[in-house]
C-alpha cells in the first residue's frame, strides 16, 4: 500500500499524458475490485475513495471506472440492488461512449464477478 500512496500522491506530476493516467486508474480500480472480492472492505473502500478525479469529459472514462468499481464494493459489501444499478448505470455509458467489443469486456467482466 505504500508504494500505492506513493503513486497516487504524485500521479497529476509524474503521469502528464493522459493515456498513462487513465491506465493508472484503470490499474488501482481493477485492485480495488480484487481486494473487493478478497473481502478486505477497509482496502477496497481506500483504493476506490483515495483518487480525486476531475469532472470533465476527458476524465469520463476514469469516472466509470470508478463507479464500476464502487458498484462491485456496493454489491459485495453492503446493497446488492444499488450496487447493481450503479455498474449497470456505469456499463451503458461505457456502451454509449466505447467500441462494442470493449463495452462487452466489462459486461462479461461483472456478470462473473457479481456470480461469485
Amino acid at each position: 500500500m505504500y508504494l500505492i500512496e506513493l503513486i497516487i500522491e504524485d500521479h497529476k506530476r509524474v503521469l502528464k499524458i493522459e493515456k498513462h493516467r487513465v491506465r493508472m486508474y484503470y490499474i488501482l480500480y481493477k485492485g480495488s475490485i480484487e481486494l473487493t472480492r478478497r473481502g478486505k472492505k477497509l482496502a477496497a473502500y481506500y483504493l476506490i475513495n483515495r483518487l480525486d478525479i476531475p469532472n470533465d469529459k476527458e476524465q469520463m472514462f476514469a469516472m466509470n471506472l470508478r463507479n464500476l468499481a464502487y458498484g462491485y464494493y456496493l454489491y459485495h459489501f453492503e446493497d446488492k440492488k444499488e450496487g447493481s444499478q450503479l455498474i449497470r448505470k456505469a456499463l451503458n455509458i461505457i456502451e454509449e461512449l466505447c467500441s462494442v467489443e470493449f463495452y462487452l469486456y466489462f459486461q462479461k467482466q461483472y456478470e462473473h464477478l457479481c456470480e461469485t
